[in-house]
């Protein structure tokens, strides 16, 4: 019923000070991790003074559980992450170096600073935590935004029709009945608005009383038509308001059908698929389907499971339907085709190329489009090439498996550019990451397209970051943030790797002597024939593992 920061203190094992906090961890982790864990805790700090401009008025607790299996047990929560800003503390579980969940639980705590006691939020007039305000502050202060940030997601949503009056969000039964996603980002572009506009004060003031129009001393319709405003003249690039559809037009958890339960059952459904037993998933699977029959994530895995158990026909008859389903959305009809496409693919079929070109029209997730891309450029190859690509594309392996698919892909076409792009991916995971770097290397001296050549140089840099090479990594960083191909929300992200890579380097004080022939084979193109390695003899492939909670490989 009650359990204390000693108890959870002793059950985790784990305790280290860092110059503003105390982080309480497993003991199973490796000293190389709880110090890197640290150095992010302490670089997240450092970004959010920047934002807040202030430090923390006492020492911030850290619970980082390594699963929320434990998490659940100790704290009460097991897949929600939690601030307790009365506490200056918040939870995470298997937090990881660049994760956004970190930084925004630490934003509530600094929020606890600006915060009346004795909880330490924003409260509604009626005594109700301000939802709208906690979470939008929260979001402002970390501003992730993946391929677009906050506003420009925004905007999307408004040409879209999909987010509710701001005046009605910023009420606290406004904020819990519309979907998280929107919520939570048009809440966050609002605040960074305002902040940016009206200043730090303002915000703060606004975030205490629960008043922007009083923070600001202006009626909350001008701030909201101001904002508007600005949010409209936002830029966004080709398809944005098609994945802008996909992402946020979802109902809020009080409108769905069996919430809780259809959540339970994915989560089976998807632990199925991962011990490999199909049948099981699938059941789950169609019988959540029966609950929500529109539902295009199930209908997707439904394709999936049929596709895997090679029941090709039914695979097939439900992809079409998806693919022609008018409320299905793009991205759910550009899957439903790349299914069929994939279908065509390996059996030959000339419909491939077609329904290939047709998805990537629709799509705008720059992991979707080089998916589909490499797909398309396969069917150029030989037959043997072209389903050594679907197959390691389609069917999700263990890392020896994969090794092996891609070292066949590069020996049966070793010129071809997309089979190194393949293989270097799957090769940084090598200890070194040397033949990975090589290939990737090779792979960006020949055609690629502007999403793939721009993740090759994206790998490049987060291999150097994760071999300890801190101040390379960094400049690699700078240096992609500057490029004009990355959209506005990836450019502020690669901003943030670059500081961290920075600040990395600081606490490292020396890199790892294999730092300079890791640098050496990205600056200087290898000789011919080194980013080859040693090829490897075509072996069976090993069975499948799925590698994502929802079960899809892609």
């Amino acid at each position: 019923m009650h359990r204390d920061r000693a108890h959870i203190a002793r059950r985790l094992g784990g305790e280290r000070v860092t110059d503003h906090g105390r982080i309480l961890y497993p003991a199973s982790w490796s000293d190389r991790r709880i110090e890197r864990f640290a150095w992010e805790v302490e670089f997240d700090y450092q970004e959010l003074r920047r934002f807040f401009g202030f430090d923390l008025s006492r020492e911030m607790v850290v619970y980082a559980y390594p699963d929320l299996h434990t998490k659940k047990q100790l704290m009460g929560a097991g897949n929600t992450r939690v601030a307790k800003p009365w506490q200056w503390a918040f939870s995470v579980h298997n937090p990881r170096v660049g994760d956004d969940v970190t930084i925004h639980e630490m934003a509530h705590v600094f929020s606890a600073e600006i915060a009346d006691a004795p909880h330490h939020l924003s409260l509604s007039a009626s005594g109700f935590p301000n939802m709208a305000l906690i979470e939008g502050l929260a979001v402002a202060a970390t501003w992730d935004g993946r391929r677009l940030d906050r506003h420009q997601w925004t905007r999307a949503m408004r040409r879209l029709d999909l987010t509710p009056p701001i005046d009605a969000l910023l009420a606290p039964s406004g904020f819990i009945s519309s979907y998280q996603g929107v919520a939570y980002t048009v809440c966050g572009s609002f605040s960074r608005h305002f902040r940016d506009v009206h200043g730090d004060e303002a915000l703060a003031e606004a975030y205490r009383t629960g008043d922007f129009a009083a923070a600001a001393g202006r009626p909350l319709e001008a701030l909201a038509a101001e904002w508007g405003r600005f949010v409209d003249s936002q830029p966004l690039p080709d398809g944005a308001l098609g994945q802008a559809r996909a992402t946020f037009d979802r109902p809020s958890i009080f409108r769905r059908v069996c919430a809780r339960d259809i959540a339970d059952r994915s989560r089976r459904a998807g632990a199925a698929l991962r011990e490999r037993r199909l049948e099981d998933s699938l059941d789950l699977v169609t019988g959540i389907l029966g609950d929500i029959p529109r539902s295009v994530r199930h209908r997707l895995s439904q394709i999936q499971l049929f596709f895997l158990l090679g029941r090709e026909a039914e695979a097939r008859r439900t992809a079409e339907g998806l693919s022609e389903d008018a409320k299905a959305g793009a991205q759910g009809r550009a899957r439903a085709r790349e299914w069929l496409a994939d279908l065509d693919a390996m059996a030959g079929r000339p419909e491939a190329e077609a329904r290939y070109d047709a998805a990537l029209t629709d799509s705008f997730d720059r992991a979707v489009r080089r998916r589909l891309w490499v797909k398309r450029q396969a069917l150029s190859q030989t037959e043997t090439v072209r389903r050594l690509v679907l197959t390691h594309l389609t069917r999700p392996a263990d890392g020896a498996s994969m090794g092996a698919r891609v070292d066949q892909i590069v020996t049966a076409a070793p010129d071809w550019a997309v089979g190194h792009y393949l293989r270097g991916r799957v090769r940084l995971s090598d200890t070194p990451p040397t033949t990975g770097l090589q290939a990737l290397v090779h792979a960006r001296r020949g055609p690629l397209s502007e999403d793939v050549r721009v993740e090759t140089e994206r790998l490049m840099a987060a291999t150097l970051f994760k071999m300890g090479c801190y101040a390379a990594a960094g400049l690699e960083f700078a240096a992609l943030a500057e490029d004009p191909r990355w959209d506005r929300g990836e450019r502020t992200n690669l901003k943030r790797w670059a500081r961290r890579g920075q600040f990395f380097a600081k606490q490292a004080r020396e890199e790892p002597e294999a730092c300079n022939s890791l640098i050496d084979i990205i600056t200087r193109p290898p000789e011919d024939g080194a980013a080859v390695g040693n090829r490897a003899k075509a072996e069976p492939v090993l069975p499948i593992r799925p590698e994502h909670e929802d079960g899809d490989p892609r």
